[in-house]
């Protein structure tokens, strides 16, 4: 009789280890693609705060305007924000900006006005904007991680 619950234990803890396996690789899979988020969520990096805005496309050309509200602080930042076309296998970066941040607290803003986004076929321009602070300290550039706005659709030209 023994005999049978070993194997039952075993297959058992086999199944077990399968199902914390497989639910592993499909978190770990899920967060591999980092591209545009779905909400607009207010983050907070080095001191300071904002939210991630959804590009507006007009004329052919994207607009938008990133805010960030600092907290005091001894170091100087950057808030740094990327245009980004969202493509199935590889997002690609359109253009860059940053704008500094004196040490101390205050308001912050970065406005892209008429920016090319053209990265597909007319009509199925897909692109996003993605921002994070960025801090001198101890002699160096720290960066925090990117976080994404909400795609828009249009067309780019």
């Amino acid at each position: 009789m023994p005999e049978r619950t070993r194997p039952a234990l075993a297959l058992s803890a086999l199944t077990l280890g399968c199902a914390v396996a497989l639910s592993t690789t499909v978190l770990v899979t899920a967060s591999v693609r980092l591209g545009p988020g779905t909400a607009h969520a207010t983050t907070t990096q080095f001191g300071c705060t904002f939210t991630p805005p959804k590009p507006t496309i007009s004329s052919g050309k994207t607009n938008f305007t990133v805010k960030a509200s600092c907290a005091t602080s001894r170091d100087r930042r950057k808030v740094s924000v990327e245009l980004v076309a969202d493509d199935k296998s590889y997002d690609d970066t359109l253009r860059a900006a940053s704008t500094s941040v004196p040490a101390g607290r205050g308001s912050y803003s970065i406005a892209g006005s008429r920016w090319v986004c053209q990265e597909d076929n007319p009509g199925a321009d897909e692109i996003y904007l993605r921002v994070r602070i960025e801090a001198y300290q101890n002699g160096s550039w720290r960066k925090s991680a990117w976080k994404n706005g909400s795609a828009a659709v249009g067309d780019c030209h």
